[in-house]
């Protein structure tokens, strides 16, 4: 038997591989020094990262700490899905450091409410849940973290690790001159008023579906991600924005006074589409 695969030995300690191929992976190991090596890392790392009684991990520390891995260099074009799975294999170890950094800092308080709280931030929801802004490219997908052009396809991720508090997610942005763009759910018609989409209730970074392009101003572009507990529709949330945020530009965007509600802000840079800087020039 050739030397296991990362995915093989996962499958190999979680009890997912065949009983053959247990069997067989078992026998190599014990004479093969390299995979022996490479079952002792992942089960170590495994143990490191694995919750404790009552306790979570940041996801917004982990997932700062997988976008050092780059995305998108195969070819055809990998699906989110393909990409996540990519992320987490090469990003095994630098992900147990993380996140066992992370088991430092925020706890899980149990209290007679049957709620959690967590230590430390007065939005104590915010700390569970997270979203990762990428942009679509001829070879993949590339983390948007600063800046994006006009004309740039956006894709998503995000993390809900609240324990089932929050089962709804609205993606959507607002550029410097008061724009909003809708991005989930989706908001075409302005005759419709569509509400949040249904999201995991507890789980790691999960890719939305779907590449989304707007026309978009050039300047500063807040994309904000709201969840809450039950669904909220598109016209209360643009009429909240709209007195909450009347006077305030992108760049000083406060938390929306929404009561049971997790959010979390990506401030991006846009600039001119690359057909309109050529003819700018």
């Amino acid at each position: 038997m050739k030397c296991a695969s990362f995915e093989e030995m996962v499958q190999y300690l979680d009890g997912t591989s065949t009983p053959e191929q247990k069997a067989a992976l078992a026998e190599h190991i014990a004479g093969c020094r390299d995979c022996a090596a490479l079952r002792d890392r992942v089960s170590a790392t495994a143990q490191a990262i694995a919750a404790r009684p009552g306790e979570f991990c940041d996801p917004a520390l982990a997932s700062d700490v997988l976008e050092l891995v780059r995305l998108g260099q195969a070819e055809p074009r990998p699906s989110l899905w393909q990409l996540w799975r990519e992320r987490l294999r090469w990003s095994w170890v630098p992900l147990a450091a993380g996140a066992a950094a992370a088991a430092l800092v925020l706890f899980v308080v149990d209290t007679d409410d049957g709620e959690f709280h967590t230590r430390g931030g007065a939005e104590s929801g915010d700390a569970w849940v997270d979203l990762k802004v990428f942009r679509a490219t001829a070879t993949g997908y590339q983390p948007a973290t600063q800046a994006i052009r006009a004309d740039d396809a956006l894709a998503f991720a995000y993390a809900n690790q609240s324990r089932d508090r929050y089962r709804y997610l609205m993606v959507f942005a607002r550029s410097e001159d008061g724009q909003l763009f809708w991005f989930y759910p989706a908001h075409v018609n302005v005759d419709s008023d569509p509400e949040s989409i249904a999201i995991c209730g507890d789980c790691a970074t999960t890719p939305l579906p779907e590449e989304i392009e707007h026309p978009l101003p050039p300047g500063l572009l807040r994309v904000y991600a709201l969840f809450s507990r039950q669904p909220l529709r598109v016209s209360a949330i643009e009429a909240r924005a709209a007195r909450e945020w009347q006077a305030a530009g992108a760049a000083e965007l406060p938390r929306l006074s929404i009561e049971d509600t997790a959010q979390r802000q990506v401030l991006l840079q846009v600039r001119r589409a690359i057909l309109d800087a050529s003819r700018a020039e």
